[in-house]
């Protein structure tokens, strides 16, 4: 019971100190200024460690990011704890968690390899959202990315449209749209993960990414 207790002591003091960072950007945020960006990533995946090192850490900077932090979810299981929590406490649904997923301020969550002509719009332009995620989980030949503003269902654009599209449909239609339900990336069961967990890997052979995202 004691080493229960502990655990759950450990997790909620991560979360408590992940969040506390984030806290004094919020007036950065206002300013319309990003200062802070972590990415949950995986190590042991090849090509995502050189598309963040060659391809979107460059764009970070590029943007105007401050600080940039990599926390391997593989490597060091406490940092995928984090990553759980904040999926869950954002009610972040499976479907639109990325196989890494980068935590800028407390506004923007990209996952995966999201085009550099969206991250640049979100971070450098004045575009008005509280809150908003895109996600594009594709390696390679990628044809389309995802947005959401943590209202309603997730929206498919083509690679190159701009973000702009979703967030002016977001802003006519965001009264009519409801927020997902509490704990709702939790709402999976194993026997719902367990084929995904299969046939993923089968798929994808020794890709660990395909395994890491689960």
């Amino acid at each position: 019971m004691v080493s229960v207790n502990i655990k759950k002591f450990s997790t909620i003091f991560l979360i408590i100190v992940f969040l506390l960072s984030l806290a004094p950007l919020v007036q950065a945020e206002d300013q319309g200024e990003y200062h802070t960006a972590v990415i949950f990533y995986n190590e042991a995946c090849s090509m995502c460690s050189m598309y963040i090192k060659q391809e979107l850490i460059p764009t970070l900077e590029e943007a105007g990011i401050k600080e940039i932090i990599k926390k391997d979810y593989i490597n060091e299981k406490k940092n995928r704890v984090v990553l759980n929590e904040l999926n869950k406490r954002l009610n972040i649904p499976p479907k639109l968690q990325g196989h890494f997923t980068v935590f800028i301020d407390n506004k923007v969550v990209l996952g995966g390899h999201v085009p550099k002509h969206v991250v640049m719009d979100l971070l450098t332009k004045d575009l008005e959202y509280d809150r908003i995620l895109v996600l594009q989980d594709e390696m390679k030949n990628a044809k389309s990315y995802f947005a959401w503003g943590f209202k309603g269902d997730a929206k498919e654009y083509t690679i190159d449209s701009s973000i702009t599209g979703y967030l002016n449909w977001f802003t006519e239609n965001e009264d009519s749209l409801t927020k997902p339900e509490n704990s709702y990336s939790s709402s999976w069961k194993f026997s719902t993960m367990l084929p995904l967990i299969v046939s993923s890997g089968f798929l994808d052979g020794i890709n660990p990414c395909a395994f890491a995202v689960l």
